[in-house]
């Protein structure tokens, strides 16, 4: 039976013992890694001064799972995983202070072992706000994957990105938490929502929206439609240009436009994968000929602006788009932000079945305008990253716009927390 446990600040020994809370390592979250990368510091010289803090006989398991981030970091995904499998081996349970003093509420945020693709990482939006984070990372290989001792905490939030590695923790978790004595966001049961062929189903029909629809084909498939020079078999719907990429890959790693059948030959030949997601392409060029990408976060059901990329390349990504160089390309997505509410009222519909259709509390779209004026959906998901930490200088307009969405974020944590002791007191 599961128990809900005020517990103190300590963590496991490889003895199983405890240490005291005075000496307890300071486990940091992704956010503090995230700005020094941002800043242009220097993240190997972080990475080789957490190493040196590990390299004793009794490593705490914090220290362990910030090296990992750091790792994760650089790029040297695999050794970060095996730096985080020897953390978790030690304790599955860590905190993040986000301010000082006393925490307004305390969130329970469920996570899973993985790269930074595989969780929330909601302490980048909810630094120095006065909540305070424990991350209870999920077992999925054990008979009760979230453990029988659950820490107290006054709402649940389910971190854990859609993949297939975490769907059967998630259909357990969509049981376990129809019961739970907390509130909670976003439901284990909507998270299957942002899986991209079911996502680009899910706003089919809706006026002013486009979402290209996305099948899942195996290799099999693609090994069928190259012998028969044809994508006919593939049941796009489309003929080429198609986009495609690997089941489960995320931030656009190998995903291709692939032109025709000499193409796809070579796409599948460098991308093995069982799984593929394949579909249409969708020329969404403005008028001038370049891309634009808007990330567009909801949190209880409202709309807010995180930023616009613009970019001469149709795989638009807010790190490679020069948004850093280009003075002009700042001040598009300044005015973008500045004169959302007229692109909120334009696109009310829209924006609004995005909100109720989607089930989530707290997630973002990357979407862009088609020529025709609709609203172009790339991806729905919970697990992007949304922070305040981009050079002031260089963009004075979205620290009010980030300050904007966090408070928005607290606010719906709050009113949870109020609406659920009010109803229990009844």
């Amino acid at each position: 039976m599961i128990q809900i446990v005020r517990v103190p600040e300590i963590i496991s020994s490889k003895e199983g013992g405890v240490r005291n809370s005075c000496v307890r390592s300071r486990f940091l979250g992704l956010a503090p890694f995230l700005r020094m990368s941002l800043d242009g510091q220097d993240l190997v010289a972080r990475a080789d001064e957490l190493l040196r803090a590990v390299d004793v006989p009794d490593a705490a398991a914090e220290d362990l799972l910030n090296l990992s981030l750091a790792l994760f970091c650089i790029g040297m995904r695999e050794k970060g995983l095996e730096v985080q499998s020897q953390a978790l081996a030690l304790t599955r349970d860590y905190h993040i202070s986000c301010g000082d003093g006393p925490a307004l509420i305390t969130v329970l945020v469920l996570v899973t072992p993985g790269d930074l693709s595989a969780n929330m990482p909601i302490e980048c939006l909810l630094e120095d706000c006065g909540v305070r984070i424990h991350l209870r990372y999920v077992d999925s290989r054990a008979d009760n994957p979230i453990g029988e001792s659950i820490p107290d905490h006054d709402i649940l939030i389910c971190g854990m990105s859609e993949s297939p590695a975490n769907k059967e923790t998630l259909r357990f978790l969509s049981t376990l938490l129809d019961t739970w004595p907390r509130p909670i966001i976003n439901h284990p049961s909507k998270i299957r929502n942002v899986e991209r062929h079911l996502a680009s189903k899910l706003f089919k029909g809706v006026p002013g929206l486009i979402s290209a629809e996305v099948t899942m084909v195996t290799r099999q498939d693609l090994q069928r439609a190259i012998s028969a020079k044809s994508i006919s078999s593939l049941e796009l719907g489309a003929s080429f240009p198609i986009l495609l990429r690997p089941q489960g890959s995320h931030a656009g790693l190998q995903l291709e436009k692939v032109n025709d059948a000499d193409e796809l030959a070579s796409y599948a030949a460098r991308v093995s994968s069982d799984n593929y997601y394949a579909c249409p392409f969708i020329d969404y060029r403005d008028s001038d000929g370049m891309y634009r990408k808007m990330r567009i976060a909801f949190i209880d059901g409202k709309s807010y602006p995180c930023h616009m990329a613009t970019s001469d390349h149709w795989m638009v990504h807010y790190v490679n788009a020069s948004m850093y160089e280009n003075a002009d390309r700042r001040q598009m997505e300044r005015q973008f932000m500045e004169l959302y509410p007229q692109f909120e009222s334009l696109h009310k519909e829209a924006l609004s079945a995005i909100g109720q259709l989607s089930g989530l509390d707290y997630f973002a779209v990357d979407c862009a305008i088609c020529p025709d004026g609709s609203l172009l959906i790339f991806e729905i998901d919970h697990a992007m990253v949304m922070h305040n930490m981009d050079p002031q200088d260089l963009f004075p307009y979205k620290k009010k716009q980030m300050v904007k969405i966090r408070d928005a974020a607290i606010e719906m944590l709050l009113s949870r927390v109020r609406h659920f002791k009010l109803c229990v007191n009844k």
